[in-house]
C-alpha cells in the first residue's frame, strides 16, 4: 500500500485501459485514454491504495459523471507515488495528512493535495515491525505492530507531524480499532496457545496514551483479521483452524462493547464459509456488513442474529471487474455511503484480465450491492484510505 507523486503540472496523461460494467444490462465498455474524463480538482475525493509488491501507493480521483450517474475511479498516471521506506502495509488518512505503515518499521507521513490528489512526503518517524493496522483519533495515531508485539502510539500536531508518545506492549496484535467516542482502543492478537487468539480493550487516557497491562482481554476462536465497529458493538471477522471445533472456516462474529470497554458476545457468530476473506467494513448507518470473500461479495445484517441477506455475484466470466476476490483483500466504505471499494491482490482467474484489481460497488438502501467498475493495478494491493476535501 504504496505510492509517490508521480506528476508534474503540464505533464501529459495517460490512462490504462479499464473496463465498466454496465449495470442491468450484462455489457462491458472498454475506456480508452481519450475516453476518461478528468478530475475535476477541489471537491472531489481521492481513494488511496497501498500496494505491497511495488512499494508504491496508487492515486485514483472519484468522480461522478459515468454509466448511470455513477462514481468512477480514475487511476492518476506515474504508477503510484514510491514509498522509499518499504513496502506499505497499512495507510490511513487523517486531516490532510495520509499515514504509511512500512514493513521496514517506520511511518511516512504525506501532505495531500487536495486539487491534484498528489502526495508529497514530509518525513519518517520509527514504528514497529512489521506493522498490519493503523488506526487513529483526530490527535493520536495508532499502528499494530504483530512482528514486535507492540502498539505505536504517536501524537498528531495542528500539521500532521507525528511525535513518539508511547511502545505498548500487546502480543502479536494484527488488527486494531477506535469505539465511535474515542475511549477505547480495540486489539486483535492472533497468539497461540496459552497466550490467544483474543480481543482486547485498552482504555485510552487523556494525553493518548495506553493504560500498562493487557487490558480488557476475551479469548475468541480463531486469527482476528478486521475488527469494524458501529453503534456500541464491535464486529470481528476471524479465521478458526480446524483445532478450534468451527471447521477450518472463517466466521464473523459481533460484540456488544460495555461503559467501561468490556466486550460481551452478542447472540451467536456466522459461518462464512473457508474461502479467502480478510476485509469487512460496516455501512455508514451501521445496518450492514459488507464481506468479499471467494465465491461472492456477501452482505450481513448487522441485527441479531448476523446473517446473510445478499450475495453480488459475476452474470459472467467476462465480468472481471465483478468477480469475487481470488484471495485476502480489503474493504472500504465510502464515508458518504453510497460506494464500497474492494481490493484484490490476485485477480480473477477468468475474464479478460486476470491481474490484481481495485473494485467498486454501488450500496443501495437494503444493502445489496452492485458493481460499477474495476481498473487493474498491478502488484498486490491491499489497503485503503480515502481523502474528502
Amino acid at each position: 500500500m504504496r505510492q509517490t507523486p508521480t506528476t508534474e503540472t503540464g505533464r501529459p496523461r495517460f490512462f490504462r485501459p479499464r473496463v465498466t460494467a454496465l449495470i442491468g444490462v450484462g455489457l462491458a465498455v472498454a475506456l480508452s485514454a481519450g475516453c476518461r474524463p478528468k478530475p475535476k480538482g477541489l471537491g472531489q475525493p481521492w481513494l488511496y491504495v497501498a500496494n505491497t509488491a511495488g512499494a508504491v501507493i496508487q492515486i485514483f480521483g472519484v468522480q461522478v459523471g459515468g454509466p448511470n450517474n455513477l462514481p468512477q475511479l480514475i487511476q492518476q498516471p506515474g504508477g503510484g507515488v514510491p514509498v522509499t521506506s518499504g513496502a506499505p502495509l497499512a495507510i490511513h488518512v487523517v486531516g490532510s495528512t495520509l499515514y504509511a505503515a512500512t514493513g521496514s518499521g517506520a511511518v511516512a507521513q504525506y501532505t495531500i493535495d487536495r486539487f491534484t490528489g498528489n502526495l508529497s512526503l514530509r518525513g519518517t518517524i520509527s514504528a514497529g515491525s512489521p506493522p498490519y493496522a493503523i488506526a487513529a483519533t483526530t490527535t493520536t495515531l495508532y499502528v499494530a505492530n504483530r512482528g514486535s508485539s507492540n502498539v505505536s502510539v504517536f501524537s498528531i500536531d495542528a500539521s500532521g507531524n507525528l511525535a513518539s508518545l508511547q511502545t505498548a506492549s500487546v502480543d502479536a496484535v494484527n488488527a486494531i480499532q477506535i469505539d465511535g467516542s474515542g475511549k477505547f482502543l480495540f486489539t486483535g492478537s492472533r497468539a497461540n496457545g496459552a497466550t490467544g487468539p483474543k480481543v482486547c480493550t485498552h482504555t485510552i487516557q487523556s494525553d493518548g496514551t495506553l493504560p500498562a497491562g493487557p487490558g480488557n482481554c476475551v479469548a475468541v476462536s480463531g486469527a482476528p483479521e478486521a475488527m469494524p465497529y458501529s453503534g456500541g458493538v464491535l464486529y470481528l471477522l476471524f479465521n478458526a483452524p480446524a483445532s478450534t471445533g468451527f471447521g477450518n472456516s472463517n466466521w464473523v462474529s459481533a460484540w456488544t462493547v460495555g461503559t467501561t470497554g468490556n466486550l460481551s458476545q452478542r447472540g451467536q457468530g456466522l459461518d462464512v464459509g473457508a474461502a479467502n476473506a480478510a476485509g469487512l467494513a460496516s455501512s455508514v448507518d451501521g445496518k450492514f456488513l459488507f464481506l468479499p470473500r471467494q465465491g461472492g461479495f456477501l452482505t450481513i445484517s448487522a441485527a441479531d442474529p448476523l446473517q446473510v441477506v445478499a450475495s453480488a455475484t459475476p452474470i459472467t466470466g467476462s465480468q472481471w471487474c465483478v468477480w469475487p476476490p481470488a484471495a485476502a483483500g480489503g474493504a472500504l466504505v465510502d464515508p458518504r455511503g453510497k460506494v464500497l471499494y474492494v481490493s484484490d491482490p490476485v485477480g480473477a482467474a477468468v475474464g479478460n484480465i486476470q491481474g490484481a484489481r481495485i473494485s467498486s460497488l454501488t450500496i443501495d438502501g437494503g444493502g445489496a450491492l452492485s458493481p460499477i467498475l474495476c481498473d487493474a493495478v498491478g502488484g498486490k494491493p491491499i489497503s485503503m484510505a480515502i481523502f474528502l476535501p
